[in-house]
């Protein structure tokens, strides 16, 4: 069961690939009732596929909500499609490879969320979401099991 009893919205950024396609379809299945809408994360320079395998160049961000049947955006003609390059000059890639590229972030931030809204991050990495949210004045929570991505994520999020 999907519990939200912090946010009426949740977005969930999965990316689906060879080796968890199966479980990503279950998922969209299992809370298809909760799915308001999807956002598609469109990459312009993805990591090609080995041999003839069909090149993945998107990931879903899923809107799920227990209470709402639509989403509002903030200004007029949001697209539920985002298009940006691979965040290629991540500092940490060897720490870290898949750290979101900050206009990822920026994009839900800008578009769903105002000024002092809590904003939980339960998939937290490196940061990148806490990082956006304090420069736009956000209430930020974020969560993260490795410790080192941990520790990470807190100097850069309060040195920003």
């Amino acid at each position: 069961e999907l519990n939200l009893k912090i946010s009426k919205y949740l977005f969930l950024n999965v990316q689906k690939n060879y080796y968890n396609k199966a479980d990503i379809f279950k998922l969209i299945g299992e809370y298809s009732n909760k799915i308001i809408d999807i956002i598609v994360w469109t990459k312009s320079n993805p990591m090609p596929a080995s041999g003839l395998n069909l090149t993945n160049a998107y990931e879903f961000i899923l809107i799920m909500s227990n209470t709402e049947k639509s989403i509002k955006c903030k200004k007029t003609y949001t697209k539920n499609h985002i298009e940006t390059s691979v965040y290629s000059e991540n500092p940490y890639k060897k720490i870290h490879r898949a750290v979101m590229k900050p206009q990822i972030a920026e994009y839900f931030i800008d578009n769903f969320t105002k000024e002092n809204d809590k904003i939980l991050d339960c998939f937290m990495g490196l940061g990148t979401t806490g990082i956006e949210d304090k420069r736009k004045n956000r209430n930020f929570i974020g969560v993260e099991l490795v410790k080192e991505y941990f520790d990470i994520a807190k100097c850069r999020i309060e040195s920003c």
